[in-house]
C-alpha cells in the first residue's frame, strides 16, 4: 500500500527509480506511459467509515452500499462529470482473482447497452504490490434482490418490465458468444424509475463451454441443472437463471432453495418432473444415470398454475419454456423477447445484437501474474485516454 502519495508521486516524477515490475513485462508498454498514467492521478487518502481508502480527489464518497474482505463499494459523486458513480474498492489475495477482475472490466469495457453497468475509470492503488484498486462505474439506487425482498408492491407491469429489460441485455450480451453464468438478483442493479443493469461479470465464459471455477460458488439457487450436474454454463443456462428470478418476483419467495448439490438438484427434477434419456443427452453417462435414478414417477409433480394460482397465465407459459430441463426445448432470449407475455414491449427495430464476437483468446493464454497486470495498465490507459 502507499503510505506517502506525495513522496510516491515525486519519485515517478524524477524517474529516481523505475518500478521494478516494468523491467520484464517485454517493453509491452513504454514507461513514459506508465509514467503518464501515474502522473494524473490525484491520489488521496480518504477516510469512510470503517476503511481508509485511496482514490483521485475528483471523487467525493458519499454513502457505503456494502463491505467484505475483498471488495468495498460505495456511492460516490464525480466532480468531472457531475455525476453520482459507484466505486468497487478490490483487496487482492491470489492470481486467479487478477485475472477474474481483468476478465470483467474486459467484457465490460467491450459492450454497450443502456440495460449493462458502463465503467467509466479505473486505478491501482497500490505500490510496489499490485493488491489494491477500484473501479468506477454507473449508481443505481438499489438491487432488484432489495426489491423482491422488500414490501414494494409489484404489479403485473412491473414484472414484465423487469423481464423485458433482463431478457433483451441477455439476447446482446449472447450476441456477443458471452455467457453470464451466475445471473441471480442482486446483480441486477435497479433505479426508481424501473430502469435496470446487469452488473459484475466477473463469472463469465464464453459459449464454448469453458472451464467454469467453481470454488467460490457456494448457492445453486439461481443455477441451472446442467451448471449443477455438469458445470456446463451456455446461454440457456442465463435462461434459466432468468426464469427463477421471473418465479420469484411473481411470488416473492425463491423457487429453489437447495443450498448444496444433493438438496439443489433433487427440487429441480421435482419442479420439472421425470426425464427421458433424450432430455439428459448433454450429461455424462454416469451423471445420467445417477439422474435417472432420482427421478419423480410423474412426468410433472403439479402444474405451474399450481406453483403461482395468481399469475397471469401466459407469464407462467414464458416461465415453463424458461424453465425447461431439455437444453434443446429451453427457450433462448430472442424467443422469450418474443413471446405474447411480452408482445406490448417488445419492438424488433429497438432491439439489437453487438456487432462482433468477445475475443477470448487472452484468457487462454494461461497468463502470468505479470502479464495480468500489464493487460489491466492498457486498461487504465484506455479510459483515462478516452
Amino acid at each position: 500500500m502507499i503510505n506517502n502519495p506525495d513522496q510516491f508521486n515525486q519519485n515517478i516524477e524524477t524517474n529516481e527509480e523505475a518500478p521494478y515490475f516494468i523491467e520484464n513485462f517485454d517493453k509491452q508498454l513504454e514507461l513514459y506511459k506508465f509514467k503518464n498514467v501515474k502522473q494524473s492521478r490525484n491520489i488521496t487518502y480518504q477516510y469512510f467509515k470503517r476503511s481508509k481508502l485511496i482514490i483521485d480527489q475528483r471523487y467525493v464518497l458519499k454513502e457505503e452500499i456494502s463491505y467484505s474482505s475483498y471488495e468495498y463499494k460505495c456511492k460516490a459523486y464525480d466532480n468531472k462529470s457531475h455525476q453520482d458513480v459507484q466505486i468497487n474498492y478490490y483487496f487482492f489475495y491470489s492470481q486467479y482473482q487478477l485475472k477474474e477482475i481483468l476478465k470483467a472490466i474486459e467484457i465490460q469495457k467491450f459492450l454497450n447497452h443502456e440495460n449493462i453497468e458502463k465503467i467509466y475509470n479505473f486505478n491501482f492503488t497500490s505500490y510496489p504490490e499490485i493488491n489494491e484498486m477500484y473501479v468506477v462505474s454507473d449508481f443505481m439506487q438499489t438491487s432488484l434482490n432489495y426489491i423482491i425482498q422488500s414490501e414494494q408492491q409489484l404489479t403485473e407491469d412491473h414484472i414484465k418490465y423487469f423481464m423485458y429489460q433482463i431478457l433483451r441485455a441477455l439476447h446482446y450480451i449472447h450476441s456477443a458468444k458471452i455467457v453470464f453464468v451466475q445471473l441471480e438478483p442482486k446483480l441486477i442493479k435497479i433505479n426508481s424509475d424501473c430502469s435496470i443493469k446487469i452488473s459484475d461479470f466477473i463469472w463469465c465464459i464464453g459459449n464454448q463451454n469453458q472451464e467454469i471455477e467453481t470454488n467460490y460458488v457456494n448457492q445453486y439457487y439461481y443455477m441451472s441443472p446442467e451448471y449443477i450436474v455438469e458445470q456446463m454454463g451456455t446461454e440457456k443456462s442465463d435462461i434459466w437463471s432468468a426464469g427463477c428470478i421471473f418465479a420469484e418476483l411473481i411470488s416473492r419467495r425463491k423457487l429453489f432453495t437447495g443450498y448444496e448439490y444433493p438438496q439443489a438438484i433433487t427440487q429441480i427434477l421435482k419442479f420439472c418432473g421425470k426425464q427421458n434419456e433424450e432430455d439428459l443427452k448433454y450429461y455424462k453417462i454416469i451423471n445420467r444415470e445417477r439422474l435417472l435414478k432420482s427421478m419423480p414417477k410423474e412426468k410433472q409433480i403439479s402444474s405451474l398454475q399450481a406453483y403461482f394460482p395468481n399469475a397471469n397465465p401466459l407469464a407462467l407459459d414464458l416461465l415453463g419454456k424458461m424453465l425447461t430441463f431439455n437444453l434443446d426445448k429451453r427457450f433462448n432470449a430472442l424467443e422469450c423477447l418474443q413471446h405474447e407475455y411480452l408482445a406490448d414491449l417488445y419492438d424488433p427495430q429497438e432491439e439489437f445484437t453487438c456487432d462482433q464476437e468477445f475475443d477470448w483468446s487472452f484468457l487462454d493464454q494461461k497468463l502470468t501474474e505479470k502479464e495480468i497486470i500489464m493487460r489491466l495498465y492498457k486498461n487504465q490507459l484506455f479510459f483515462q485516454e478516452n
